[in-house]
């Protein structure tokens, strides 16, 4: 179905804002979350005015969820693509103690190009990237009657910063920057040895698993209303032993595997 959908798009773009529209108001309905396994923060017992990042803010779904489960949680976002951003402030502006700041992360302060795949006239700014790859192939095999001469690739300036020039103590971290997350975590990795959030990561690399397990990280993934150790198919969260010890007291962890069995 988004196969069809996004070339939809393409001719209607009125659709993207329309579809997103329709169901945040039906999740809202429904009691659902946009991304169900932000439900780990209430199984963590976490303070009632936890920090909340969310890195790759997009359009603010996830801070709407957030919200939902943690209403007293305080939220930082970060987006780097303006447009977006701004979306997303529109989207979040009746919410107490958020704010979503117009930078992207990286490993060191710098200046880079954000890439964002326009197919005919519509851009996909949803799956910009800075990485120039990342931006250029994800359509090509997820669009229906694909034509490569209809795509290009805009470029926007944007201002990158390492998590740990911002000296906060977060507790709960979402990552989802289209395949530049392990420079977001070198760029993070005093704060999170020192204060070791939960992460959440759509992307769970071999080098991303090795970073992470040398700082005290283990992967584990959802499973209906437990947490199982090792990969998710599409997310995977990081926990440090912290967590582990909350979630087995409280029944949550399904089991533990041996290390080989997670990687």
């Amino acid at each position: 179905m988004k196969y069809y959908f996004r070339y939809l798009q393409t001719h209607f773009p009125g659709l993207q804002d329309l579809k997103f529209a329709v169901q945040r108001s039906y999740r809202q309905w429904r009691g659902r979350l946009s991304e169900p396994d932000l439900q780990l923060i209430d199984w963590l017992d976490l303070p009632e005015d936890l920090l909340y990042l969310d890195i790759g803010t997009n359009r603010g779904d996830t801070i709407l969820d957030t919200k939902r489960v943690a209403p007293q949680a305080k939220v930082l976002g970060f987006e780097p693509n303006p447009g977006i951003c701004r979306s997303a402030r529109m989207v979040t502006q009746h919410l107490e103690e958020v704010s979503i700041m117009n930078v992207g992360l990286g490993e060191e302060a710098s200046d880079l190009v954000l890439y964002i795949p326009v197919y005919g006239k519509y851009p996909f700014d949803g799956l910009a990237s800075l990485h120039r790859d990342q931006a250029a192939n994800w359509l090509r095999s997820r669009l229906f009657h694909y034509q490569e001469e209809k795509l290009s690739i805009q470029e926007i300036q944007c201002t990158i910063q390492p998590l740990d020039s911002f000296l906060i103590k977060p507790h709960f971290i979402k990552m989802d920057v289209q395949g530049h997350e392990l420079a977001v975590l070198r760029g993070g990795q005093q704060m999170l040895k020192r204060y070791q959030p939960a992460i959440l990561l759509e992307s769970a690399t071999e080098e991303i698993r090795t970073f992470l397990s040398a700082i005290g990280y283990h992967p584990y993934y959802r499973s209906d209303q437990q947490v199982v150790q090792g990969l998710g198919t599409l997310n995977t969260y990081f926990l440090a032993q912290k967590h582990v010890e909350v979630l087995l007291k409280q029944g949550r962890l399904q089991r533990q595997t041996t290390e080989k069995e997670a990687v």
